[in-house]
């Protein structure tokens, strides 16, 4: 919640594109280095920097994509991101259920694969 303000904020100064590759990318090294943490603090550590970069990634997407868009097609590219956002958090149950079958450090194995493979889209 605290790193919203700063990050949405940033985007009048940096391209909205650029706030949202690197927010990505420190979303797959949080995946990554929760998947290889074996104690409590340092996976607390991971774990902030997953919501600073969830941060990073919601809003100034949202400006990324719907930069050069005006009018309905706006309203629609914006309305077609946010839904599609919210199936991809909700995705994340179905990543706890690979995390049951297969181990926790699977799940996040996973997360950052599918983060790594994200951000090379949005490239």
């Amino acid at each position: 919640m605290l790193a919203v303000v700063p990050l949405v904020s940033l985007t009048d100064r940096q391209p909205a594109r650029r706030i949202y590759l690197i927010s990505s990318a420190f979303s797959a090294l949080s995946c990554f280095g929760i998947a290889l943490c074996d104690s409590l603090l340092p996976a607390l550590g991971f774990r902030a920097v997953a919501g600073i970069a969830l941060a990073g990634m919601y809003m100034p997407g949202l400006q990324a994509i719907t930069h050069g868009a005006d009018g309905t097609v706006r309203a629609r590219i914006a309305a077609f991101y946010s839904s599609s956002f919210t199936i991809g958090a909700s995705l994340s149950f179905l990543l706890g259920r690979v995390g049951t079958l297969l181990g926790w450090r699977s799940a996040f194995v996973v997360a950052g694969i599918l983060s790594t493979a994200g951000v090379v889209m949005a490239r």
